[in-house]
């Protein structure tokens, strides 16, 4: 964006509230941070890719910022640009809005820079609780809606930090890690809270898992080797509630009948020719699999059955 689409370039002795709604040039001494700002790590390549954007095309995406009380102006949405204008030393293309409480200014930052991929899953964790445990109460449904994700995946962040050690915690920081490749994730985060109720295992396993930069999969097999071994039957990660069962079921479904349909479709001779260069004993192994599969199925059939008919005598007040 070119510096002739901006209003004017800020000077000293202009008051920031006077510049609300007003496009404008910053110079980036008059810009600060966000107290408490949400997002804490900055990739360093990410970061040098913008300033060389930056300086070879200019700022071609305006910052939000809002007018602080000591007259400088804080940064909502944009820090990335406003940092690389700082390494540049040219001011900062800024729209102007209206300020709010700072919990509510905390909010509108999480919303516009949460989704994106580059916060870490901790970032979102802490600013999911902040905005639960603070001052504006916020529900599981509204923290959704502002970070525009599902419920489910704000249950997850929240139970995290609610039920890790800090020591497990600071392994997810990539500020304290080096960078986000060498964090534990947040999938084997999830899986760990199963077994929380040993904080000294999980501190454990958590440093094995990023020490020998173990798969999911794998970390998985060692988090539930302990629990057996303590005989944790349930907790794996976050309890599903119903409506999770019944969407995982659904889909669940959903994708078997498709492959199913493919399969099914085909003739005899087609089905033939799959197996007539196989072992015999894995022709033997997937007629097994198939039929267990079968019987699954027709007692999950029954049941639904059944509940469909007690549902219907519900509903016709039987």
């Amino acid at each position: 964006m070119s510096r002739s689409k901006a209003i004017e370039e800020f000077r000293e002795g202009m008051d920031p509230a006077d510049c609300v709604g007003q496009l404008i040039l910053i110079p980036p001494r008059h810009v600060k941070r966000l107290p408490s700002q949400p997002r804490t790590h900055f990739d360093p390549k990410q970061l040098e890719r913008l300033r060389e954007s930056i300086a070879a095309i200019g700022q071609q995406q305006p910052a939000t910022v809002i007018p602080w009380q000591d007259c400088t102006f804080r940064i909502r949405d944009g820090e990335r640009r406003w940092r690389c204008c700082v390494a540049l030393k040219r001011a900062l293309l800024a729209l102007v809005v209206d300020a709010k409480s700072e919990e509510e200014e905390f909010e509108l930052s999480a919303a516009a820079n949460m989704n994106r991929e580059s916060h870490s899953p901790l970032e979102k964790s802490l600013a999911m609780k902040r905005l639960r445990d603070g001052p504006l109460k916020r529900t599981v449904p509204e923290i959704a809606r502002t970070f525009g994700v599902h419920e489910v995946t704000v249950y997850n962040h929240l139970l995290i930090v609610d039920r890790l050690p800090g020591e497990v915690l600071d392994l997810m920081d990539p500020n304290r890690m080096g960078s986000r490749k060498r964090t534990l994730q947040m999938s084997a985060g999830v899986y760990l809270t199963a077994i929380a109720d040993h904080p000294a295992a999980v501190l454990r396993i958590a440093r094995q898992i990023v020490r020998d930069n173990l798969s999911l999969h794998a970390a998985k097999a060692v988090i539930d080797k302990f629990a057996d071994a303590k005989g944790i039957e349930s907790g794996r990660g976050r309890e599903r509630s119903p409506a999770d069962r019944l969407d995982l079921l659904t889909s669940s479904l959903t994708k078997l009948t498709l492959r199913l349909e493919f399969f099914a479709g085909k003739t005899q001779r087609e089905i033939d020719s799959l197996w007539g260069f196989m072992p015999h004993h894995r022709h033997e192994d997937l007629v097994e699999r198939i039929g267990a599969a079968i019987a699954d199925l027709s007692a999950l059939h029954e049941k639904l059955v059944q509940v469909e008919g007690v549902s219907t005598r519900r509903w016709a007040g039987v």
